[in-house]
């Protein structure tokens, strides 16, 4: 069965009321993203049953070497293959912890020929959980020494999206933690999938698509903004091509700052996501509408000026300050605004001048004042 709109906000009512009245709440306020992610409209299009798993298919070939099994874990995805990263591979056959690489691949070593081993795979990390409500999600299939296994995913299946969602915000645990460390992270980090909803509260990402990459790494945004406590957070909701308040301004424009450095290259021409906001997609970054709300109380243009400040194509800018630069400038500072963003930017020594031609270049206003 898939949610509706009436469960949506059936929903959205009492976590709204959960988060006023529990005290173990994230400093976040509910924020209403079904502009940004299109709701629940968009849900799986097969519900999971429980929390285990089952691969939409399973190949195996021989290889020269009888001594060693050869594991490969992918997607379909757009056309092409998507390896699926930083997954746990566990059996009491292994004589060693594996973890899918890079390629998505994994090799059990020094095996005996002919031998078969029952593989377990949890979405789980001490980092991160997926999870369909309380137990993380898993899956299991077999090897033989000898033979490279394949467990393939299709592109929307349930399998599919499971794996979708977590290669992509593991991909981005593992970047974060080769650009700025991973100190600042303070807790494991639980996706709620399917949820009725996309947003983060309670210290819990909720999706309900985890195909839709971009509202997938914008919502962990969110939690990573909390974590490093980069800047306050505005309730409500809002629409990303119009104004509201600075807050809420500068995290929602963050949380889509994130996902493009996340996922996307950064001398892209014309950088810009695929789902955010159905009605307006694709949601350009690199060049922002001529009608989209001007100035820095407009997520969309904040998601533009910070990306301006680390992307490295030259569209009559050619600085690029580095995401490291504007993390440990922005880091511990709660920044109410993109104004005091700025603030913290040039006191870690960037340059006022950048800083005031991007600023103008993105919001479109000269109105920058620096103490």
């Amino acid at each position: 069965m898939k949610p509706t709109s009436e469960t949506f906000k059936l929903f959205s009512v009492i976590s709204a009321f959960a988060l006023l009245t529990s005290a173990q709440a994230s400093t976040a306020p509910l924020t209403d993203d079904s502009d940004l992610s299109g709701g629940a409209r968009f849900a799986p299009l097969e519900l999971p049953m429980g929390s285990v798993l089952r691969p939409d298919s399973i190949l195996s070939e021989p290889i020269p070497s009888l001594s060693r099994a050869e594991i490969l874990i992918q997607r379909q995805d757009h056309g092409g293959i998507q390896p699926i990263v930083g997954l746990p591979l566990s059996s009491s056959s292994f004589n060693q912890a594996l973890i899918s690489d890079a390629s998505g691949a994994a090799t059990w070593e020094n095996c005996s020929a002919g031998a078969n081993a029952k593989v377990q795979v949890q979405l789980r990390n001490t980092h991160l959980t997926v999870t369909e409500s309380s137990a993380p999600y898993s899956f299991t299939f077999t090897v033989q020494c000898g033979t490279r296994t394949v467990v393939q995913a299709e592109e929307v299946s349930t399998f599919g999206q499971a794996l979708s969602l977590w290669t992509r915000v593991e991909s981005a645990r593992q970047k974060l933690q080769q650009t700025v460390g991973l100190d600042f992270w303070s807790r494991n980090l639980n996706f709620i999938w399917p949820s009725s909803g996309d947003y983060y509260s309670f210290g819990t990402v909720n999706i309900t698509r985890g195909d839709h990459w971009d509202v997938v790494l914008h919502e962990m945004g969110h939690a990573i903004y909390d974590m490093g406590k980069i800047g306050a957070f505005g309730g409500g909701s809002h629409k990303i091509d119009e104004c509201y308040s600075p807050a809420l301004a500068l995290s929602e424009g963050w949380a889509s700052y994130f996902a493009g450095w996340a996922a996307i290259n950064l001398d892209h021409p014309d950088a810009a996501f695929e789902y955010l906001v159905p009605r307006r997609a694709p949601i350009q970054i690199e060049n922002v509408p001529a009608d989209v709300c001007k100035g820095p109380t407009n997520e969309w243009r904040v998601t533009a000026f910070l990306w301006d400040l680390i992307d490295t194509h030259d569209d009559g800018e050619s600085f690029d300050t580095g995401f490291e630069t504007l993390w440990n400038a922005l880091r511990n500072t709660r920044s109410a605004s993109a104004g005091v963003a700025v603030q913290k930017l040039r006191s870690s020594g960037v340059s006022e001048q950048v800083l005031r031609s991007i600023w103008e270049q993105n919001f479109l206003t000269s109105a920058l004042q620096f103490e």
